[in-house]
């Protein structure tokens, strides 16, 4: 099995350890089970993660918390009801749990009848991994990546959950390959490009060939809203809200950071530091908003995050410490003029 691979069968003991665990419904000594289902390997903990947050992602009511208090009624006796309150919480617990179950009972089937294979990938800090799929599609993550492949006999998919991946696709026209992020799809046949998931939207990159970029309803990725056709050297930036306008990129710096670069080009300082996070193992935190809003440019290894602040230190008017817990401190410094946002500085 590839390191930092989830396979299906061990995906499902998760959400089935979850259910029991959400519907209080542990028997006997299955509490000391699940401890030792879960010590046993990275990939069992990693899928226990990760049905916690797809249950988080449901958006449901924690129903196994009732320890929030209750003000007094003032139609009655807070007491007299508590008897009717309990079996009502009983009865939405257990509805929610069975509901929980037929999902995954539901999602074990189709895979069997529709050929399905879905599996889960991710990186660490600094870590970058390649990944072959089947059809001969290669994806490259980034740092603090993750995505989740589902191919079928019908599509292909892969939903980015955070970072960024370079994908390399095989052209199958029998079989569109789609990435869904955040409310953004991006359908491609045979293509090479770059989707990043960045605080505000997702961006999109394309190196070789053509992409189409649209946003979803909140609910289905079948249903399109706007759209954009992306070529060679261009790139968009999308949310669920807006997407903005087509702008010409050098295809050269597009998923550099695969060869040990880091590439900004008139980037604000809270975007760039935000990118660093995912290749620092220090926490980093702007403090201000001035400092926030200052623009570069600037090319540099991603192997020595150090050397970067402490250039951005040198370039811009900010101050960078760190505190003695080891957290990284930017601060905006006064006394130095810069560009700001209408005349970006560039170190190139």
């Amino acid at each position: 099995m590839q390191k930092n691979k989830v396979s299906l069968d061990t995906q499902t003991q998760a959400f089935e350890w979850y259910s029991k665990v959400i519907c209080n419904d542990l028997q006997d000594d299955e509490d000391v089970q699940l401890e030792q289902w879960l010590d046993k390997s990275e990939e069992n903990r990693k899928a226990y993660q990760h049905a916690q947050y797809m249950w988080a992602d449901l958006g449901q009511l924690d129903l196994t918390d009732y320890s929030a208090p209750v003000e007094e009624s003032t139609f009655g006796s807070l007491k007299q009801k508590l008897p009717l309150l309990r079996d009502l919480r009983v009865f939405y617990a257990t509805a929610t749990c069975v509901l929980l179950f037929l999902v995954i009972v539901s999602t074990e089937l189709v895979s069997q009848f529709r050929g399905v294979s879905s599996e889960i990938y991710f990186t660490e800090v600094a870590e970058l991994k390649e990944i072959n799929l089947a059809d001969g599609t290669i994806i490259t993550l980034g740092a603090q990546t993750k995505i989740e492949v589902v191919i079928n006999d019908y599509n292909r998919k892969v939903h980015l959950h955070a970072g960024e991946a370079y994908f390399d696709v095989q052209s199958a026209p029998d079989r569109p390959f789609y990435v869904l992020s955040d409310g953004i799809r991006v359908q491609v046949a045979g293509t090479e490009f770059v989707v990043s998931k960045r605080k505000k939207a997702i961006k999109v990159s394309v190196s070789e060939g053509e992409v189409v970029v649209a946003q979803t309803s909140t609910l289905k990725n079948d249903d399109v809203g706007s759209y954009v056709f992306l070529q060679q050297g261009e790139a968009v930036s999308a949310n669920r809200k807006y997407l903005a306008k087509i702008e010409s990129i050098d295809e050269n710096n597009i998923g550099a950071w695969r060869f040990g670069e880091l590439v900004y080009v008139d980037t604000s300082l809270d975007e760039i530091i935000d990118d660093l996070k995912r290749y620092y193992d220090k926490p980093i935190r702007i403090l201000d908003e001035k400092a926030k809003k200052l623009f570069l440019s600037l090319v540099h290894e991603s192997d020595d995050i150090d050397d970067l602040l402490s250039l951005l230190e040198s370039t811009l008017p900010i101050n960078i410490e760190q505190t003695n817990q080891g957290s990284v401190l930017i601060s905006y410094k006064k006394s130095k003029k810069v560009s700001t946002v209408d005349n970006p500085p560039t170190s190139f």
